[in-house]
């Protein structure tokens, strides 16, 4: 592993990335940002369990098998930075990677990710990483789109401002379990517990959501009563994600709301504190 330390903030990484952030022997972090192109299919993209939705985004990625990429990683220094590149093969042979890039600043934790996906795959759910933050982190605050959920072709409702919500509240209980609470827009985000804030502030604007719900509980689910919130909350921010558009009775995301392979960037800078 690797540490960096600066006025009683302690980083370590290891082989899978930032492995935790201390703020005077406080945990702030119960996984560090993690590549993240998948999410809990919405009806829209292809209804779970159903027949005939191999056309469909779903059917799409599942062939790609953008669901079950396993992911090797590798770390460096480089000057003050820790760098660590990724690469996973999805089915086909294509090889998606990314490149992710550390650095401690007096402002906080300086992050850039970039992705390179390859033009033989379909286009994703989003492009992206996941981070969890320990339990208690529940009280959030952002600078963007609100204060329900908004997605980039359904959006026009939201009010860009100052919102304050909690995690709990972000959920959506939607009949069949799938992705929820997307927040567009975003120029920072803020998830404070009883004694520390973790805030996310973009360079430019960047797509998030925080839930109790991980893609891992959602995506097999096929009724609410079988979800059970945990305790951790799970943080994604999204260069870009997928529309909904309305292909379960209607056309499918328009082009300009898809995702398509190539090139992405996403730059951010991960800032703790005490209350």
């Amino acid at each position: 592993g690797m540490e960096m330390q600066a006025g009683g903030h302690r980083l370590l990484f290891d082989g899978e990335g930032l492995r935790q952030w201390r703020l005077d022997g406080a945990d702030l972090l119960a996984e560090g940002p993690r590549v993240n192109l998948w999410r809990a299919p919405t009806d829209n993209d292809g209804i779970k369990g159903w027949e005939g939705q191999e056309k469909k985004a779903l059917g799409r990625w599942r062939a790609a098998g953008l669901d079950a990429l396993a992911f090797r990683h590798s770390l460096a220094i480089e000057g003050d930075a820790v760098v660590q590149q990724s690469h996973a093969e999805a089915k086909g042979g294509a090889r998606i990677e990314a490149r992710s890039r550390y650095l401690l600043t007096q402002a906080g934790l300086l992050v850039r990710h970039d992705f390179l996906l390859p033009k033989s795959l379909p286009d994703l759910p989003r492009v992206g990483v996941r981070l969890a933050l320990p339990a208690g982190f529940e009280a959030l605050r952002w600078f963007g789109r609100g204060p329900h959920e908004t997605y980039a072709d359904r959006k026009a409702s939201g009010r860009e401002q100052v919102h304050e919500s909690s995690v709990a509240d972000q959920y959506v209980p939607y009949i069949l379990p799938q992705e929820h609470g997307n927040l567009t827009d975003v120029r920072w985000l803020e998830l404070s517990s009883a004694t520390h804030a973790m805030k996310v502030t973009a360079a430019g604007l960047l797509e998030a959501s925080a839930s109790h719900y991980p893609h891992e509980m959602l995506t097999p689910a096929y009724h609410t009563y079988e979800l059970a919130p945990r305790p951790e909350t799970w943080l994604t921010l999204d260069v870009k994600q997928r529309g909904l558009g309305g292909a379960s009775c209607g056309p499918d995301t328009l082009p300009q709301h898809q995702v398509p392979p190539g090139r992405y960037a996403l730059t951010y800078l991960l800032s703790a504190r005490p209350l």
